[in-house]
């Protein structure tokens, strides 16, 4: 059985996204980060950020929830993001655990919440989703 590259891994998650495209988004929460992001970046054509979702994938496995696609000049800058329940000890715990079983456990952005993750308010939520999108932008500024 042959083993998968990172990014082969993922492009099985972007093969595998169903919809309009990658950029069909379909909650608000990750719609909203989406706007928050191109305008920090100054992005003027929208196609040039893609938004995956790695729920229930390999990579969820891994530690990804999802991930960020930029198109910069000749490169393509892959940010990924786990939101997760967990505290941040408990999380980066799991990670050594993958590993010691052979498992990956990918850098990823994370976002710590209290309660459930899909109880997403804009207005409430307004400061953690700003923070978060700082955090993402920061990440790909480094990869560029």
């Amino acid at each position: 059985m042959k083993k998968l590259s990172e990014d082969e891994q993922f492009e099985v998650v972007e093969k595998s996204q169903f919809g309009a495209g990658p950029s069909d988004l379909s909650t608000k929460f990750v719609n909203d980060l989406l706007a928050i992001i191109e305008e920090k970046l100054n992005i003027e054509n929208y196609s040039d950020l893609e938004y995956y979702t790695a729920v229930n994938s390999h990579l969820d496995f891994c530690g990804v929830d999802g991930f960020f696609k930029l198109k910069n000049n000749n490169k393509d800058i892959r940010v990924c993001f786990d939101i997760t329940g967990n505290s941040e000890v408990n999380k980066h715990e799991q990670g050594r655990e993958k590993i010691k079983v052979g498992g990956k456990s990918f850098n990823v952005v994370s976002l710590f919440v209290d309660g459930n993750k899909e109880d997403y308010n804009r207005k409430r939520d307004e400061r953690m989703i700003e923070g978060f999108a700082n955090k993402l932008v920061a990440e790909s500024k480094r990869e560029m």
